[in-house]
C-alpha cells in the first residue's frame, strides 16, 4: 500500500509539472520564480521538451502501481530523479549564490523542499514494495 501512495505521488507530481511545462510554462515559472520572465520561443521549446518528458515518467509511475514485481524498480527511479533534481537546485544554491537571482535562489530553494519530501517518500516506499522472487539459475 505504501509503495502504491509513493509511486501515485511521484506520478502526480510529474503529470503536475509536466502539464505546466507544456501548456503553460509562463505561469510555472512567474510564480515558481515570483517575478514575470519573458518565456521566448526557444525556452517555450525546450519546456515543452521537458513535459513530454515528465508526462512519459509520470506514466510510468502510474502504469506501476498494479504491478507488484515494477514497483521496487519505479521507486528506484523516482529516487534517482528527485537526487539528480536536488543536485541541479544544490549547486545552483551552494556554487551560484553569489550570481544567481534572488528569484533563482527562491525557486531552487523550492525544488529542493519538494524534492526532498518526493525521495523521503520514494525512499520509504522502496523498502516497503514487495521484493521479487529470486529465480533458481540453472
Amino acid at each position: 500500500m505504501i509503495s502504491e501512495l509513493a509511486l501515485f505521488w511521484n506520478g502526480a507530481i510529474c503529470s503536475t509539472y509536466g502539464y505546466l511545462f507544456l501548456a503553460n510554462p509562463s505561469l510555472l515559472i512567474d510564480n515558481y520564480y515570483s517575478m514575470s520572465i519573458e518565456v521566448t520561443p526557444v525556452l517555450q521549446s525546450i519546456c515543452r521538451y521537458y513535459g513530454a518528458t515528465l508526462l512519459t515518467l509520470a506514466f510510468l509511475f502510474l502504469h506501476y502501481i498494479p504491478f507488484k514485481e515494477k514497483q521496487g524498480p519505479g521507486l528506484r527511479l523516482g529516487m534517482m530523479l528527485s537526487m539528480a533534481y536536488m543536485c541541479v537546485a544544490g549547486y545552483r544554491v551552494v556554487m551560484e549564490k553569489d550570481t544567481a537571482t534572488a528569484g533563482a535562489l527562491a525557486a531552487a530553494n523550492k525544488t529542493m523542499i519538494l524534492q526532498g519530501v518526493t525521495l523521503a517518500v520514494s525512499f520509504f516506499g522502496f523498502k516497503a514494495a514487495p521484493k521479487p522472487d529470486k529465480k533458481k539459475k540453472k
